[in-house]
């Protein structure tokens, strides 16, 4: 993992508290590098509520082009992946899911 990069530890996270606290340390990195990449490698599955306040807030507040030029997700499985877009696509309506 390099200081550019977050990688979510839990198989399975859920909860908007956790998402936020995972948002909090991407806007950190992005403020001094400009991109971060996150890696969910390990994400087996995660709610609705942690893929909303951690992708769909940081996509919502500065539009989805931003988004797609300075979030990086990597290892996604397809699941993992669908509730990412969902989450950005509900902030973000330009966002085909």
């Amino acid at each position: 993992m390099n200081n550019q990069q977050i990688q979510i530890c839990s198989t399975d996270p859920a909860s908007r508290f956790s998402g936020a606290e995972y948002r909090q340390t991407a806007e950190a990195i992005l403020a001094v590098h400009g991109r971060v990449e996150i890696d969910v490698s390990d994400v087996l599955s995660l709610s609705d509520s942690f893929a909303d306040e951690l992708f769909g807030v940081l996509a919502g507040e500065r539009g989805l082009c931003w988004f797609l030029e300075h979030v990086k997700v990597s290892g996604a499985s397809e699941p993992v992946l669908r509730a990412i877009a969902t989450a950005v696509s509900r902030r973000t309506p330009a966002v085909a899911v």
